[in-house]
Formats: structure tokens, sequence, C-alpha cells
């Protein structure tokens, strides 16, 4: 039961002020947050929960009992969330913790918590609809969400897990499966899956004590679940569990109502850690480091037996956790055909591609010469990069796609599409990167630019049909054309700042993303000896490097490193300081040996009178006024007889009177 803690001599020269024993408690009561949680089963036990969700806002931030961001819901905190967000964080705990309070004589309050959860489980019905349904019902179901507790053996399968999984796993056979991996943060998928109801016993089986692991089941993250949406709470909110720590020759065990992919964190690279699973499925799981030879037809018989909802395919440095809709229609994909295929894409394009981009090196990640010979030739450090990539194809936590590790979306994983590469480009970018007032968006794309630039020299390089080109219109052709006439419009103009800033004004993400590829283009063109470029692209991953080295050490030893950066004559206060025009120009310059300040000049971009004498202290040959043209909505990532290939385009003079070509 709940037991009041004593604090010993250390506290004998406090003086008490209780009027009462029951003040006391009442006190200590309402600190232990247990007031909130009374409120909220008073709620249930009376049946009035009752909420006015007009007061909830949508997104373009209106009154809307449709929207899906209710804090101002009179009540919900007070009455429901603070009462379980405290029953939910002593269950974790207890979960963390390795506590089965099922097998001792206390905790009865927490076990009381628990089974009013399980309770309330088996009633959920899902699709729900806060305005539309019963609030009593809406909340039991939330309760149900937050009140999950799984270090014990009988925990009740969940009949309804709405569009996360079914429930029925009575054709499966549990097994025992032994899994060994090589440890590589933040955490890997173990290839088996945890049944509803069924108890999973897991051993580590390594001595490897330096290594902490920790086991949970579902990668899903609880944005994910939009309960607050119309029409949105369509499963089970908290699918990933707590995360149980495992130590070398213990066993733990687990009993989860929902069930799903069992997982691992790891604390550090490069252990190799084994472990014993017993009382588990084998859900579709395919992974690089199978040696069957029959591993494509065994995922795909799997995938069509169609016993579990979900499926995951494993490669070095990126796994994709998935609905079994979503990853048949990724192996469908016309590009790929089949698991190995897959996967193999995935490593080139989804990982390998993209961080040499970002300026790292490490195992799997592609050594681009422009970029290695410019961090020798400057003594700029190119740091490692060595973790996993997570991807959940499933729901997206916010819009339809949603950064982070993992990212998660509604679409279907492509490692070339736009979608899954901007997400990862969030994960990339840097804020110094975009010029004053520019929209987030605008640094995010230049990943999946460049991947699918690589993946379309693939199939020109093989002779490939044109169908399997692929296509990205984020910077169109007419992106190109206003920003090409804007310039022409100002370019005589005294004031150009004032000029373009009606342009700037009215463009969104294409046409400050289309600054940064102009750029590209030019050095691409015009960057000689050391500074040349056979991508433009890799200009970025030069960027990548100055920035990450700056942000990392230089400044430790600046005296040391403000000249290999470019900011010989920058203290290291005023670096700190730096804006993100100052910096991009400057940097610009570094990484290209061309002196950006006429291109800046002729967007109309300001910089300081300090940026301005450290680039002219370098010497480097002047950008010309010229624009390079594309003709084709997808044309800077597409090989163009007319216009040139890829970023190799067709150039225009910014003059004042030249049309656009196209």
């Amino acid at each position: 039961g709940v037991e009041f803690p004593h604090g010993g001599n250390f506290w004998a020269r406090d003086f008490a002020s209780w009027e009462s024993a029951k003040q006391m408690q009442r006190i200590w009561f309402e600190n232990q947050g247990y007031e909130s949680m009374e409120r909220l089963l008073e709620h249930f036990q009376n049946g009035d929960f009752a909420f006015d969700w007009s007061r909830c806002v949508n997104s373009k931030g209106l009154k809307d009992e449709n929207g899906d961001e209710c804090s101002e819901v009179d009540g919900l905190n007070s009455e429901f969330f603070d009462g379980a967000k405290r029953i939910k964080n002593y269950l974790s705990n207890l979960d963390s913790h390795k506590i089965d309070i099922f097998k001792t004589q206390d905790y009865r309050l927490y076990k009381l918590l628990a089974l009013l959860g399980d309770k309330f489980r088996q009633s959920v019905v899902f699709p729900m609809d806060k305005v539309s349904s019963d609030d009593n019902e809406f909340m039991k179901s939330l309760y149900a969400d937050f009140s999950v507790y799984n270090y014990r053996s009988i925990n009740p399968v969940q009949v309804d897990m709405g569009n996360f999984s079914r429930s029925d796993f009575s054709d499966i056979i549990p097994v025992t499966k032994s899994v060994v991996l090589i440890s590589k943060k933040p955490f890997r998928a173990l290839g088996v899956y945890v049944l509803p109801n069924k108890t999973v016993k897991i051993t580590r089986l390594d001595h490897n004590s330096s290594t902490i692991s920790k086991i949970f089941i579902n990668t899903l993250r609880s944005g994910a679940t939009h309960q607050f949406q119309k029409d949105g709470y369509k499963r089970p909110k908290y699918l990933q569990s707590t995360h149980i720590e495992i130590k070398p020759n213990e066993t733990i065990y687990m009993t989860s109502p929902y069930g799903g992919p069992l997982e691992v964190e790891f604390s550090q690279n490069g252990a190799k850690v084994s472990f014993k699973i017993e009382n588990v499925g084998l859900h579709p799981y395919w992974s690089e480091f199978d040696a069957d030879p029959n591993k494509d037809n065994n995922f795909a018989k799997a995938l069509e037996e169609d016993r579990y909802d979900w499926a995951e395919i494993i490669t070095s440095a990126f796994e994709v956790h998935s609905k079994r809709e979503k990853i048949l229609e990724s192996i469908n994909n016309i590009r790929w055909g089949s698991a190995s295929a897959l996967a193999e894409a995935t490593k080139t394009y989804a990982s390998s591609y993209v961080m040499s981009l970002a300026g790292y090196k490490g195992p799997g990640i592609r050594v681009e010469d422009d970029i290695v010979k410019y961090a020798t030739l400057k003594d700029i450090p190119i740091y490692n990069a060595d973790f996993v990539k997570h991807m959940n194809a499933d729901q997206a936590s916010c819009g339809s796609g949603c950064s982070g590790n993992p990212y998660d979306a509604y679409w279907s994983f492509d490692p070339i599409s736009h979608g899954d590469i901007h997400e990862v480009g969030h994960s990339l970018e840097k804020a110094l990167f975009r010029l004053k007032g520019w929209e987030l968006h605008s640094s995010t794309n230049y990943y999946a630019y460049y991947t699918q630039i690589r993946y379309n020299q693939y199939v020109e390089a093989n002779g490939l049909d044109e169908k399997y080109y692929i296509r990205n219109v984020h910077i169109s052709k007419r992106v190109f054309k206003k920003q090409y006439e804007s310039l022409q419009n100002c370019v005589d103009k005294k004031d150009k700042k004032s000029c373009m800033q009606s342009y700037w004004d009215s463009s969104n993400y294409s046409g400050q993303s289309l600054f940064n590829i102009e750029a590209m283009m030019y050095a691409q063109k015009y960057a000689k000896g050391d500074y040349s470029l056979e991508n433009g692209f890799h200009l970025l991953g030069r960027l990548h490097i100055l920035e990450r080295f700056l942000e990392k050490d230089a400044k430790k030893d600046w005296e040391s490193a403000k000249g290999r950066l470019g900011f010989s004559d920058y203290s290291k206060d005023e670096v700190e300081k730096i804006n993100s025009n100052d910096w991009l120009l400057i940097s610009l310059s570094w990484a290209t040996g061309l002196d950006y300040r006429s291109f800046f000049d002729m967007y109309g971009q300001t910089y300081s009178n300090r940026a301005s004498k450290q680039v002219e202290s370098y010497e480097f040959e002047a950008v010309k006024k010229v624009f390079f043209a594309e003709d084709d909505d997808s044309g800077f990532i597409l090989p163009s007889k007319s216009s040139g290939d890829y970023l190799d385009k067709r150039e225009i003079a910014v003059d004042g009177y030249s049309s656009y070509p196209y």
C-alpha cells in the first residue's frame, strides 16, 4: 500500500505547522500528485466527464471543435491529464525497475490503477472522435493508454487495437530464438514479434558489461496517434513500451496488451551482444546480416501469408519498420522488385549518399573526392557518423511525414523519394545554410535533390528505360523563370535590396533553395584547381564540414583554427555572434575559391562590412552576374539535351534585357 516516508534526524530542526495528522496526510497526498489521480478516478466513478471541445484550436490557430490542439479546453488537464500523466510515470517507473507488483503483497494502489486500465481496455472500440464519442468512453480509452504496465505475466489483450494491428494471433505457435548482434546506437530490431498477452522472456547471454542494453516493444512514437483529430483516435497512443535494461546473464520478462516487434537500445557501438528470446512470433523480417540465400523468397512468403500486420527490413545503417501493406508497396515499386534490391538502394541512396553530402565519414558512407580533397586542403576534420536511422512507415506524428529518429510517415518507404529524404534532411540541415528570413524547409531538400541526381545518373549510365527516372517538381521551371525575371528587373537598380524584397517576400522555400542551388551551379562551372567540383552539390558537403568544425572544436583553440575556416580577421566573440548571411557569404567563398559578394548583391542579400573585408582579403575571382536556366520542371536532377545535364545548365546573363530562354 501507500507508505509514508520518514526523513530521519536530518529533518530534526524543521518545524511542523500542521493542525492535525489528517492535514499532514492531505498535504503529503497533494505533493505526491495523488490528488490529481483522485479527481480523475472520481470522474470515472461518477461518469461525469464533460468537455467543451469548441475551445480546441485548428492548424490555422482558430477555435474549432475539430481542432487537435486542445490545451485550452477547461478541465482537460486538471481533471484528467494531470492525474493520467502521474499514473503513467509511476507505472513506467515500475516497468523500468523490473518490479512485478503482482508478485508482492505491496503496491495495492498501483495494482488497482493497472487493473482499471485492463478493464477499460476491453471495451475500447476504434475509431473514436472526441466530439461524437461519449466523453466518458473517450477518456476511458485514454486512461487505458496511460495505464499500460508490462512487467508482469498476465496482461489481457486489447481486443480492438484499431489500425495498429489485429489482436487475434491464435494461429501463431510461439518459438524461442537466439539473436546475436553487433551493437549500434540508438537501437536495433531483434527480429521477433511479441504476441499480446504472451509473456516474452529475454536472457542476455554475453558478458559485455560496458554496453548497456534496453529492451522495448514497438518503434512507434506517441505523437503518431492523433486522438484529438476528427475521427483521428484510431489506435492506442502509447504503443512503444518502457525501455527496460537487461544486464549480462540476466533474464527479464514482459507481457504486452498490444504486442509488436521487439527492439534493443544500445549505449555504444561495436559490442557483440547475444540474447535468448522465448515465447515470441516470427513476423516478416529481412536482414542484411542474414546469410540465407533464400531470404527474399522467405520474406515474400511471410508477407503473403498475412499473419502479422508489421514487417521490418534491416540494413547496416537504416531500418524500416513498416505496416505490411506499405512494405509490399515499397518492394513492388518498379525500381526495386525485391527486398534485397530495396535494401541495397536504401544503403546507397538513403544512407551512403546522404551522409556523404552531409560531410560525414564512417562505415558504409561513400567517400566523395570533392569533399575530402577540400578538407585536406584546409586541414578541416571530417567527423565520423555511425548510427542507425529508423523509419516508421505507418502514421506521421506531424503532417504527412515527421522528422526524427525514427521519422514517421503515412507513405510507404522509398529510398529515393522526396518525402523520405526530406525527413532525413531535417536531421542534417543547419540554420547557417538559411539566409535571414528564410523558411526552415529552404535548407531541407538538397539531400533529396542530390540523392535523386545520383539515382538518375545510375539510370542514364546503365541505359535503363526513361520510365525509371525520378522527377521532382519542388523547384519547377516556373520558380527558375520567376527568379531570373526578378533579377533582371533589379539588376540596374541602385537599391537592389529594396527591389528584390518583393520577390523574397513572395517566394517560399523553393525560391530560397534556388539561391544556393544557383551558387552550386556556378561553383561547378567556375571553381578551379584545388577548389574544383565535379558535382556542384558537393559544395554543400564542404559547407557542412566547415560548420561542423566551427560548432564542435574550432572555438576550443580559435587562434589556431580561425584561418582554416576562413575567419582569420574574426575574434572568437565575433564568430559566435555571426549571422547566417555573413557566415554563408564567407563560407561559400572560402569553399569555392570564388568571391560571392557580387552574387549576394545581385540577389539583394545584405552582409556586413566585416564580412566583406574578410572575403576581400582572399583576393578570389568575383562571381559574374549570370543565371543557370532550367527547361523542365525536374530539369536540374535530370539530363537534358537542350539545357544541359543536371547542374550543368545553360548560362544566361543577368543584364536587364535578356529573356528567359524556355
